[in-house]
């Protein structure tokens, strides 16, 4: 019997996996592009998240949260805020690029104010288009949020660990919103 032409032999290549560099790839989805490159989002073992894309070979970082740092300022951990710096900051380093992109939450119920929809608010505000109606408010994202969840917390030993390293960064809690306004504007500027 001979074989159907739409059947073709795959070949599985491991991209990146759970380790020193990576705590997580769920929620979000690979992608794959005709050549064979695939981006996906991950978090990062040391705190943060961000976008990778590689191909069986060493994985680059597209746009990695623990930049926003070095670039603005920002002390960012695995939070709204900087999903949405972190969007930014991947429209910056793509605003050559042309065509458009498709936010893909794969098998994931899609959720409003989740992260990777504030990531994509990010991507759209920093200049790159993403098919879709993308609209979410600041306040669904912005550093006051964390302001008003860190009071809530305040009572709890986890409000104390939750913050800790952004103290340990040199930020306070209540300095968060200023930063956040300061790191944005930088971004965006020219």
């Amino acid at each position: 019997m001979k074989p159907s032409p739409q059947i073709r032999a795959f070949r599985l290549t491991l991209i990146a996996d759970t380790g020193e560099r990576f705590s997580d790839f769920t929620p979000y989805v690979a992608s794959v592009n005709d050549a064979g490159t695939v981006a996906f989002q991950a978090k990062l073992r040391a705190g943060g998240s961000g976008v990778f894309t590689g191909d069986g070979g060493p994985v680059v970082a597209v746009a990695d949260s623990s930049e926003l740092q070095k670039q603005c300022g920002w002390p960012g951990r695995s939070n709204r805020a900087t999903a949405y710096l972190t969007g930014l900051l991947l429209a910056r380093k793509a605003k050559a690029k042309e065509g458009e992109l498709v936010l893909d939450t794969g098998l994931s119920s899609p959720v409003k104010d989740s992260i990777p929809f504030v990531f994509a608010r990010g991507c759209i505000d920093g200049g790159l288009k993403i098919i879709g109606n993308i609209e979410i408010d600041e306040s669904a994202y912005g550093a006051e949020r964390m302001v008003k969840y860190e009071a809530a917390l305040a009572k709890s030993q986890k409000g104390a660990k939750h913050f800790k390293a952004y103290e340990k960064a040199g930020a306070k809690v209540e300095s968060l919103p200023a930063l956040f306004k300061a790191a944005k504007a930088k971004l965006t500027s020219g």
